[in-house]
């Protein structure tokens, strides 16, 4: 009576230990692209910046660079320099930024400033010069868009401006972001 008792109380642990028994084990299945991120930011007093995801291509990221605030009855904004906000991304990602999996492809610098140079006679209209604390020459195709498209997005909202990086080393280099955000978004 007792084993038939034991008997009884075990069977559906048996059970459920052989209901998973005849399934046959499947691949992994893709489903849908990359992990992206998102950004919002508040015009004029955020600036975006550009880092690396992890499988490589650029995105922005929005940082409160600029400064807002309330003089009077109006509701007023400044937008960050062109060379704050280069700085900014000469320090890298911030710790959540990094915890996101952002990484960057320039060189941290120790020391130089970055500024805008006045334009030159004769310079392409609407275009943007930028002298930069790195060699330039040696820079990856990555790191260069990740300046030229915080420059151009920092010096125009919408980033068509062409932009003109010259480095310590005495190269020069042009480019225009190839990265197009969504004009919601900025």
């Amino acid at each position: 009576m007792r084993q038939a008792r034991w008997a009884l109380a075990a069977w559906p642990v048996a059970a459920l230990l052989l209901a998973g028994c005849g399934i046959r084990e499947t691949d992994v299945i893709e489903a849908g692209g990359p992990a992206t991120v998102e950004h919002f930011s508040r015009n004029g007093v955020d600036s975006l910046l550009f880092y690396r995801l992890p499988h490589g291509e650029l995105t922005p990221v929005s940082r409160p660079l600029g400064t807002e605030g309330q003089f009077g009855s109006s509701y007023q904004t400044r937008p960050a320099s062109t060379e704050k906000v280069i700085a900014a991304l000469f320090s890298g990602p911030s710790q959540a930024e990094k915890g996101a999996g952002l990484t960057t492809s320039l060189p941290r610098i120790t020391s130089g400033t970055v500024r805008l140079l006045p334009r030159k006679p004769g310079a392409e209209p609407g275009g943007i010069s930028l002298s930069v604390p790195v060699a330039v020459r040696d820079l990856a195709e990555t790191a260069t868009q990740q300046l030229v498209c915080t420059a151009a997005y920092s010096a125009v909202g919408d980033g068509s401006v062409r932009v003109q990086l010259v480095g310590q080393d005495g190269e020069t280099a042009f480019g225009t972001c190839r990265l197009s955000i969504p004009a919601g978004d900025e």
